[in-house]
């Protein structure tokens, strides 16, 4: 069983995160400040952080800076906000990811999957990387489409590595900023970003109104969103959000059912469903 560190000020917030967390069939510890959350990532051995950033002592992002210094824990950001900028300096802190509220269960355990999912992958340290008829190998500097080489720029290898590296997940503008012109890149250099992310677009064969290779979030960056079959991987992943949502649903109504009785049965059933869904998403 996982456990998740839930660092939340707010102690009915976090008390009822800690309830759905264990629900759905995670193990919990709580944090109510940053120091404590710091604290608990080295004495509890968290496999995965749940983090809002309002905290009263240290600022959410400086405890994933510190974090990040002796620990690569996921982080999945539970914001409240809508500043793109706070959910950006976030995600170049550290953060894996971020979830707004409010959500729902179902919402809240598919990120949490999909942030563990690409952790124990390890796609950054594999060179091959494939995604339906995309193949890649940052290694021998090839990629190809539909089994057509496609030659890229320097500059676009390194934009296609760093997508690659993190799919699913937002890589912000000055994290793809700095691994072009170095740590130091400012601002200024974004729309000259916007242009190499457009080429290789281009390349990819990537355009239109509804991406599905390379995506733009906004105000934050870029998404790597190309999987194996689109479509086959949009109905996976449609059926394991609604067996997720039913079987938090019968966990919710009937938390102490006895065994042996339909409630009991139906939520047994309705877990089995989740977990054969789960194994089939992470062979794909």
């Amino acid at each position: 069983m996982l456990r998740v560190l839930v660092v939340e000020d707010h102690a009915p917030t976090r008390e009822a995160l800690v309830d759905v967390l264990r629900v759905v069939g995670y193990d919990a510890v709580e944090a109510a400040s940053g120091r404590e959350a710091l604290e608990l990532v080295t004495t509890s051995g968290p496999d995965l952080m749940v983090l809002d950033l309002g905290l009263p002592d240290l600022d959410g992002i400086e405890v994933i800076k510190e974090m990040r210094e002796v620990s690569d824990l996921p982080v999945l950001v539970v914001s409240g906000t809508h500043r793109r900028r706070r959910k950006a300096d976030a995600l170049d802190a550290g953060a894996d990811d971020f979830i707004e509220k409010p959500f729902d269960v179902s919402e809240l355990r598919a990120r949490l999957h999909a942030v563990t999912r690409r952790r124990s992958r390890g796609l950054a340290d594999d060179p091959r990387r494939t995604y339906g008829d995309i193949e890649v190998d940052v290694e021998a500097r090839t990629l190809s489409r539909s089994g057509r080489e496609i030659r890229l720029t320097e500059t676009e290898w390194r934009l296609l590595d760093a997508l690659t590296a993190r799919a699913g997940a937002v890589v912000t503008h000055q994290r793809l900023a700095a691994t072009v012109w170095g740590p130091r890149a400012r601002k200024e250099v974004y729309p000259t970003l916007r242009v190499h992310i457009a080429s290789l677009r281009r390349k990819l064969r990537d355009g239109g109104q509804d991406p599905q290779v390379i995506r733009g979030e906004s105000g934050m960056g870029y998404r790597w969103v190309a999987v194996g079959d689109q479509r086959a991987a949009r109905d996976r992943t449609t059926v394991l959000h609604r067996a997720v949502a039913l079987r938090d649903e019968v966990a919710l109504l009937a938390p102490a059912a006895a065994s042996g009785s339909p409630e009991a049965e139906a939520l047994a059933r309705a877990s089995d469903l989740v977990d054969a869904l789960e194994r089939l998403e992470a062979r794909t």
